[in-house]
């Protein structure tokens, strides 16, 4: 997270606010440096940049702990990943330290669990991050199933977002949350994907218990309170 300074450090803002750093928070406040930099020459624009004065860009920044989103210590517990955008940014340190676990065990009769990864984004060919890694963790094992949908894809029937490639592979999430004890991570955007995403677990939980919304919807905060239902939204 970061927190504006005061106008007199970086902008003419009175008020303090807290934006996260996967905004354009960023990018706005280096607007003016980095027309400044297109102007030159890699030599020039490395000159200008030791030039500039640390005051004129103070951006003040700190961390927010969790205490629960994190893989968890047991290894054969699957895991359903859902992070479209760069709601991917965990997972990829989730995925990294599973890759290592897997390579120190080789040999061994250790056993893993399943790893499900919902991950989308606009364009296939413009904002697919990691493609080349997943993809490759995917061949490996490391990843179980990895589902990529496109929100703003070439032919607009095929448009989809995380949500409905969750609804497609319902029986399969069904089972692992129920049959198999699996434990969810969502991050990402909580206005409008994390409260979708939520709906259409409960969704796939009333379809596989064949009961009533209301029960489904507390099953789903059971696993919320047991913290096999995990967010890191903002």
């Amino acid at each position: 997270m970061i927190r504006r300074p005061p106008r007199s450090t970086l902008f003419p803002y009175t008020t303090l606010f807290r934006s996260g750093v996967c905004t354009k928070l960023l990018d706005n406040s280096t607007k003016t440096i980095q027309q400044t930099i297109a102007r030159y020459d890699d030599k020039d624009a490395d000159s200008t940049i030791k030039n500039i004065s640390r005051s004129d860009y103070c951006i003040r920044i700190f961390m927010r702990k969790t205490n629960s989103f994190h893989l968890p210590a047991d290894i054969l517990i699957p895991l359903i990943l859902i992070g479209p955008g760069t709601g991917l940014a965990p997972f990829i340190g989730f995925l990294e330290h599973r890759e290592f676990q897997k390579k120190e065990t080789e040999g061994s009769n250790n056993g893993f669990g399943d790893i499900l990864l919902f991950y989308g984004c606009r364009h296939k060919d413009k904002d697919y991050l990691y493609k080349e890694k997943l993809e490759a963790m995917k061949s490996t094992g490391v990843l179980s199933e990895l589902f990529v949908s496109f929100s703003q894809p070439d032919d607009l029937t095929l448009r989809e977002h995380v949500q409905d490639s969750l609804k497609r592979n319902e029986s399969r999430v069904f089972d692992l949350i129920h049959n198999k004890g699996a434990m969810i991570f969502v991050c990402g955007d909580a206005k409008g994907m994390a409260n979708e995403v939520h709906k259409t677990i409960v969704h796939v939980i009333k379809n596989g218990l064949e009961c009533s919304e209301d029960k489904a919807t507390t099953y789903v905060n059971s696993l919320q309170d047991s913290r096999r239902y995990l967010q890191d939204i903002w």
